[in-house]
């Protein structure tokens, strides 16, 4: 008798041999499970930024390239990068309440 489930598991195993005697970046590093239900998101830590970006707590803070930091954030390059023609206008304009 057939069953039938909703889910189905896949199983992939892959083998790799390296032939160079260096070790490559990414072997070294951690690596991120990634599934639907926990998908790469990226989050601030604010505490973080405040340990990183003041004067006060880290010495070695170049102000100059930070201000840099900040006007690249201030130019937004993604403005031009999306395509928001007409048909997006119209859109955005439909959506209303929390969606907008």
């Amino acid at each position: 008798m057939f069953s039938y489930s909703k889910f189905s598991t896949i199983k992939i195993s892959a083998i790799t041999t390296s032939t160079s005697s260096k070790p490559r970046k990414k072997a070294n590093k951690t690596a991120i499970k990634e599934t639907l239900l926990t998908p790469r998101c990226y989050t601030t830590d604010f505490d973080e930024m405040e340990t990183l970006f003041n004067i006060e707590i880290n010495k070695n803070l170049n102000n100059d390239e930070f201000e840099a930091l900040l006007q690249e954030f201030k130019t937004n390059y993604n403005q031009t990068h999306f395509v928001r023609n007409n048909e997006f206008k119209e859109a955005a304009d439909k959506l209303d309440g929390p969606l907008r």
